[in-house]
């Protein structure tokens, strides 16, 4: 009995599970611009904390942003290649 029931329970589960994955682990950019408009993106649709692995440049391009999320208070934990000008 024990064994039909894992089945049934097995049968009903394979039927919540999702064919498309919410995530996309894997994104096309054709520009640079491309690329930072989705940096941005998920800088803004963070909820709790933010770890950003990032160079000196893009730190500087983006610092608005993420003076914005800590306004919002955000955890910001940063690993910084190169020189920040700008805190």
């Amino acid at each position: 009995m024990d064994m039909n029931n894992s089945i049934d329970y097995l049968k009903d589960s394979f039927k919540n599970l999702s064919l498309h994955p919410e995530l996309e682990y894997i994104w096309h950019f054709n520009n640079e611009d491309q690329l930072m408009d989705k940096i941005k993106t998920l800088i803004k649709e963070s909820n709790e904390c933010l770890y950003c692995e990032i160079w000196a440049v893009e730190y500087e391009r983006l610092l608005n942003v993420f003076k914005e999320a800590e306004e919002r208070n955000i955890k910001l934990t940063f690993v910084v290649y190169g020189d920040v000008l700008k805190k």
